[in-house]
């Protein structure tokens, strides 16, 4: 398991919003002082992420694993258009990927595999165009010694 929490932040652009040099639109078009409440860090940054791993192994070479990850919502387009993200910037949202696998190893060097990633088949081509929809695959892995 894993498990991280990230608060970013650039030092010039607090230094900028306390000295009163940031501001943002209102939803009207108005403009106004940017609150350092409202300023959200970096891009592409997720303030939560995480990873599960369950693996199970049978004396008789059978295997199976489970992962799930997990990554919140970020920011990706500065839409106020003033050099810094804040809650009124456009957001990416968060996600959970979920794969398995399983297989049997054999004691002549044999291993047969197969497996499905991204099971739940989340897909966001604007903001994780690497992320391909779910995928199913197998294999004979041969090793010879």
């Amino acid at each position: 398991m894993g498990y991280q929490y990230l608060q970013t932040a650039d030092k010039d652009d607090l230094t900028n919003i306390r000295n009163g040099n940031v501001y943002t639109r209102n939803a009207d078009g108005t403009s106004r002082l940017l609150q350092k409440a409202e300023y959200i860090g970096l891009a592409n940054r997720s303030k939560h992420m995480g990873n599960v791993k369950i693996t199970y192994e049978k004396l008789n070479g059978l295997y199976a694993t489970m992962r799930l990850n997990y990554r919140s919502s970020w920011y990706v387009a500065d839409s106020d258009g003033n050099g810094v993200y804040n809650t009124h910037d456009e957001h990416a949202n968060g996600f959970v990927l979920a794969n398995c696998s399983m297989g049997k190893k054999w004691k002549n060097g044999v291993t047969v595999f197969g497996g499905m990633d991204n099971i739940i088949n989340y897909r966001d081509a604007n903001y994780l165009p690497n992320v391909q929809g779910r995928m199913i695959y197998t294999g004979i892995n041969f090793n010879i010694q």
